[in-house]
């Protein structure tokens, strides 16, 4: 028989168990909250090589796990590979995961584009050609999280004639996210017709939605390719020597139209986008007439490419010749607006110098971004500058539903900008900018955070990215609750 006294020692150690139980659940929630309420955490150093890892993009990550990929490219065998860096929640470098592209000897690679799949994969593609073998093959190299592992496999096989005769190979992707088109431009001359190899992927599956080879011919010469978001592709053609003609081809698995061109109007790039359902197309181009003004982009033309019709308005801001490239992302089709948001590359070309005849191009985003929207019938309503002084890099964009975030940034900072295309007539907002420079770190002489590696988290709501410091090794940050 079990005594009172004992009774009642065994019920307050009971009871103790639990209210230290429900103390240590109490602390855990308590910590979990206090960290998610830091606004800023800065992680520790790592190493990188920027001159020669390219194609850097932040993806399939979440609160607990980051993921940054990168590429290095230099074509010959021993000197490929694609590097995905693993990071904590704590914004700190844990382990690289490596692979080797272009193994083979006698083989030369090309890097040739990548994508997020899903919230677990994350996909690259390369080409790999072998003059002897007389053949180039398109391979993709998957990487799942769920494992940290790549997986490769050969996707399509193309013939060519010799590794100098090898012809161009694209990846394209479709604005909508939904498909990879790859498109392999063989080689071929004045007396020869062009071969157009296509492979276009669902991007989801990596299963082959069509294949089929066009052929051209050989008065005119490919300039641009794109896919459009119903799974077909376009490509614009230039005439052959010195006459000004110019054609807009659009196929698929099943048809094949030529979309009308205005008179010596250059499409100088390949946006399409979706309207109701219906293929739409926004490119920037010239006319290839005698003009005062020498910028290759101060046209915007919106194309329907259903019947052809199309808009083409004068924009002075993008006259200067330095402009190289102009990139429109996240496209939003609301309250009869077409929106859009435009990163600006543009070239410079160093003076020769006595040791360097021939120096090459730099490249470069910034000082400027810009916000378009359009009418539905292409009529250009609003093109504003919205970024600031001393922007430095590419535009980082990311969407949450329809809501679009744009991060900007400068020598020191990183401003966030907010926009709702369900609002009529709205446009992009400030919601605050961040001071990323950590108050433990001294002699801070220079700082860069980086456009384009920026990345949102919308189930914890946190925003990473990544900066420099001193022009040495990079860190990242990340900032919780910064949209509200």
């Amino acid at each position: 028989m079990i005594k009172k006294e004992n009774l009642i020692i065994w019920k307050l150690q009971f009871i103790n168990k639990k209210m230290e139980k429900k103390f240590y659940i109490l602390l855990a929630i308590v910590s979990v909250l206090f960290f998610k309420s830091q606004s800023k955490i800065n992680g520790e150093e790592f190493d990188w090589d920027l001159k020669k890892e390219k194609e850097m993009k932040i993806a399939i990550s979440d609160d607990y796990s980051i993921y940054l990929f990168s590429v290095i490219s230099d074509g010959i065998v021993g000197g490929n590979k694609i590097i995905a860096r693993k990071f904590d929640q704590k914004c700190n470098f844990t382990n690289a995961i490596t692979e080797e592209f272009g193994k083979t000897v006698g083989t030369l690679s090309n890097f040739l584009g990548s994508a997020e799949i899903d919230k677990n994969r994350f996909v690259i593609f390369t080409e790999e050609y072998n003059g002897k073998a007389k053949k180039k093959e398109i391979w993709q190299y998957v990487f799942d999280r769920t494992d940290d592992q790549f997986k490769s496999s050969v996707v399509a096989t193309y013939p060519i004639e010799s590794a100098m005769k090898s012809g161009n190979t694209y990846v394209k992707f479709s604005e909508n996210g939904k498909y990879a088109a790859i498109i392999n431009d063989r080689y071929s001359t004045k007396k020869t017709e062009n071969t157009i190899d296509n492979t276009v992927l669902d991007l989801k599956s990596l299963d082959k939605k069509w294949e089929k080879s066009v052929t051209l011919d050989s008065d005119y010469n490919e300039m641009e390719f794109a896919v459009t978001n119903s799974a077909r592709i376009l490509t614009f053609r230039k005439a052959n020597g010195w006459k000004q003609s110019y054609k807009l081809l659009q196929y698929s698995a099943d048809d094949q139209k030529e979309i009308p061109v205005e008179d010596k109007l250059v499409l100088k790039s390949l946006y399409p986008f979706t309207i109701n359902d219906n293929d739409y197309l926004l490119s920037f181009g010239f006319y290839n007439v005698p003009r005062a003004d020498s910028g290759d982009f101060n046209y915007a033309i919106f194309m329907n490419l259903q019947d052809g019709a199309a808009k083409v308005t004068k924009v002075p801001a993008f006259s200067e010749v330095s402009i190289n490239e102009i990139e429109p992302s996240a496209f939003a089709v609301k309250n009869s607006t077409v929106s859009t948001f435009l990163n600006i590359r543009r070239k410079f070309v160093p003076k020769e110098t006595p040791g360097n005849m021939f120096p090459e191009p730099i490249y470069s985003y910034g000082p400027k971004a810009y916000f378009m929207a359009l009418s539905l019938d292409g009529e250009v309503k609003v093109n504003e500058e919205y970024s600031y002084d001393h922007m430095k890099g590419k535009l980082g964009v990311f969407k949450d539903q329809d809501v679009v975030y744009t991060a900007t940034n400068g020598p020191g900072d990183v401003k966030l900008f907010k926009y709702d295309p369900n609002v009529p007539n709205s446009r992009p907002k400030s919601i605050g900018n961040q001071i990323i420079v950590p108050t433990n770190i001294k002699n801070v002489a220079s700082y860069e955070t980086i456009g384009n590696l920026t990345y949102f988290v919308p189930s914890v709501n946190r925003v990473i990215g990544f900066f420099i410091i001193n022009n040495e090794k990079p860190r990242m940050f990340s900032i919780y609750n910064w949209i509200k």
